[in-house]
């Protein structure tokens, strides 16, 4: 099953082309009500999704009006211009008070190892205390800075083969993680007949323990979770609540 997607935090998920990577994303999308979705390479262009290319203003003006409305909303921008594009969405998702996921793919294009964004290092830092959650995906987890993996309170590793990324993956994991990624089953498909002959695996490391968890990108649901649909304001007060009944009950 794909794993759950926790509430307003920072994600990594990397996979190379044909991993499954992009379906265990889009399947995360189906599960939160207010997602914006930075596309470069235009995979997110399901019905689900109101598409919106080149025209960062139009994604600044559609924000600004959800935001007024308190409508729902899946949006999948594709930039002309990554840099420019980018400091657009990020200034419009910013501007939201409700919990909503922002979707950065190629995210090695904004935290190279060689280069990082003044937003992208924004949002890794302070993007939880506002309702934001943040996932970033790229085929290459040697092209992605270091702090960005660091400051993911979840990271998704599909099968690789590519040495680059396993010694990466050793560099910031250890051995044992690297076995276990050289281990996960691939995803294997048959062109002939159109079907998946594989499904593929991916280990999950969430920040806070030591243990890692293999999963399979089964077409099964995603576990559904608790969404908080008020403003930021109202989210803490109901969490502030829950957390004073947890314990009363401890």
């Amino acid at each position: 099953m794909i794993p759950e997607l926790p509430s307003s935090i920072t994600v990594g998920v990397y996979g190379p082309v044909a991993s499954g990577k992009t379906f265990m994303l889009k399947r995360w999308c189906q599960t939160e009500d207010r997602v914006l979705v930075f596309d470069p390479t235009m995979e997110f262009t399901g019905p689900e999704f109101q598409q919106i290319l080149g025209s960062p203003k139009e994604v600044a003006m559609q924000m600004e009006e959800l935001e007024k409305t308190g409508d729902p909303y899946k949006i999948a921008y594709f930039p002309r211009d990554i840099d420019e594009g980018f400091k657009w969405c990020t200034h419009a998702i910013w501007q939201q008070t409700r919990a909503r996921y922002f979707f950065v793919e190629e995210v090695h294009e904004l935290m190279s190892p060689w280069q990082r964004h003044e937003q992208m290092d924004d949002l890794i830092r302070y993007a939880r205390k506002r309702l934001l959650g943040v996932v970033g995906s790229s085929q290459r987890i040697a092209d992605v800075h270091k702090n960005f993996t660091a400051n993911c309170r979840m990271n998704v590793i599909l099968a690789t083969s590519e040495v680059r990324d396993l010694d990466t993956i050793e560099e910031r994991w250890g051995s044992v993680v690297r076995s276990e990624v050289e281990e996960l089953k691939p995803l294997i498909y048959d062109d002939v007949r159109q079907v998946v002959s594989q499904i593929p695996e991916a280990l999950v490391l969430r920040k806070g323990t030591t243990e890692s968890e293999i999963v399979t990108l089964d077409d099964s649901s995603v576990p559904v979770k608790k969404q908080y649909s008020g403003t930021i304001d109202e989210d803490k007060a109901v969490r502030k609540n829950e957390d004073s009944q947890g314990d009363d009950h401890a």
